[in-house]
């Protein structure tokens, strides 16, 4: 499970944009769920720990996804593979599945 994961992030960090939005996703999703523990047990009474927890905090997990899949247009954009061929060459075959609808393939953890 934990080397389908890995595999998994690997594939999506595959330009440094998508390592980057990967980084910040991951980051801030931690940070935010510590914030949220620390505000609940009622340790944090600053004003200043709300703007970050409420509003830094989420803006930096909603830069980070949008950075992966920018990472991924940059990767389509300079090898001029297709959506498909880029799912088949960064993920392992255990991780790429056949899909009838859409696109084709999917991704699945």
């Amino acid at each position: 499970m934990i080397r389908r994961f890995r595999s998994f992030l690997r594939g999506l960090s595959t330009t440094k944009t998508g390592a980057l939005g990967v980084a910040l996703t991951t980051a801030s999703f931690l940070l935010l769920i510590f914030m949220l523990l620390l505000d609940a047990a009622g340790v944090t009474g600053n004003s200043y720990a709300g703007l970050v927890t409420f509003l830094m905090l989420p803006g930096l997990f909603i830069l980070g996804l949008i950075l992966i899949p920018v990472g991924w247009a940059q990767l389509k954009h300079r090898t001029g593979l297709s959506g498909d061929e880029l799912l088949t060459t960064h993920f392992p075959d255990e991780l790429v599945e056949r899909k009838t609808f859409g696109s084709g393939l999917a991704v699945t953890i």
